[in-house]
């Protein structure tokens, strides 16, 4: 029964913005939108990188991930990690902590949406010239 302090209201605003992006560019996509694929790949470099450091962290994933990490807080070490959705941000908080995690599954999506964007364009071509030789 705590009561919710205007910066946490804050925080959770800025969390579920993050996934409403993310249903909206789905959205798009379903619809088929002209700048779908633009925005679905924005959507997915802002889930590439988890990084913790100085105090500060965040990390945001819509979706399935699998990630690794390197963890430099106290030692080198390697961490793995799957899951789906999640959303961490903190401030002021664990300043000795230095890790940083990158998600395989936005990496594999980014390389996928760009393909799409190539074959797509490069269909248009193909219909442009079709039509300036049909006329």
């Amino acid at each position: 029964t705590e009561s919710l302090s205007g910066f946490i209201v804050v925080i959770y605003l800025f969390m579920f913005l993050f996934f409403a992006y993310s249903v909206f560019c789905g959205f798009l996509c379903i619809k088929t939108r002209r700048n779908a694929l633009k925005h679905s790949q924005i959507n997915q470099f802002l889930q590439i990188f988890g990084l913790a450091i100085f105090g500060f962290a965040f990390k945001y994933v819509a979706g399935v991930y699998l990630s690794f990490g390197l963890n430099l807080t106290e030692s080198f070490e390697l961490d793995f990690g799957a899951g789906v959705s999640q959303f961490g941000f903190s401030f002021n908080n664990g300043a000795d902590k230095l890790q940083l995690d990158i998600n395989l599954v936005a990496i594999v999506l980014i390389y996928w949406i760009n393909q799409l964007m190539k074959r797509i364009k490069t269909e248009i071509e193909i219909k442009k010239a079709t039509s300036i030789d049909d006329a």
